[in-house]
Formats: C-alpha cells, structure tokens, sequence
C-alpha cells in the first residue's frame, strides 16, 4: 500500500526593519510585503493560505520588554506579553 501524508508545520517568516506608527500597522506592512507563495515555491511545498499568529519585536528593545504575540485574527487581538 502506498500514502501520501501531508505535514502541516509552522514555519517562521522574520520581516526585519518595518517602520511603522504601532505594532498592528507593522504586522499589516509585513503581510502586504511578504509574498509566502514565493518564498515557499518549492514541487514539494505549497503555503497552505493559513496563518497561526504574529510575533512583533520593536528595533532597540533590547530586553524585548515591548514584544508581543498577536492572534491572526481579524482583530490581532494580543495572545500574552513575549
């Protein structure tokens, strides 16, 4: 018997250096500039069009102090500090 078994992993996309007015317009400049049909252009993959969440860190903050987890979600509601 043959199976094709298809594996549905997380996989992290880092966007670096968005400028932006807050972290939610950050969020929204990463997915407009991130094409991940192409960046998981491979016969064996293919980007499943779900996303789980968005984790943002702001540039400078060192002890991540201001870092935060957001659902994707049509609100971005945050999940819990980082």
């Amino acid at each position: 018997m043959e199976y094709t078994v298809h594996i549905y992993p997380v996989v992290v996309v880092a966007v670096r250096r968005i400028r932006a007015r807050s972290q939610r317009e950050a969020i929204a400049l990463a997915e407009k500039w991130t094409n991940l049909h192409e960046i998981i252009d491979c016969p064996q993959f293919e980007y499943a069009e779900e996303l789980n969440c968005f984790h943002v860190d702001e540039e400078g903050d060192t002890d991540y102090s201001q870092s935060r987890w957001y659902n994707a979600d049509e609100h971005l509601t945050i999940m819990d500090k980082a």
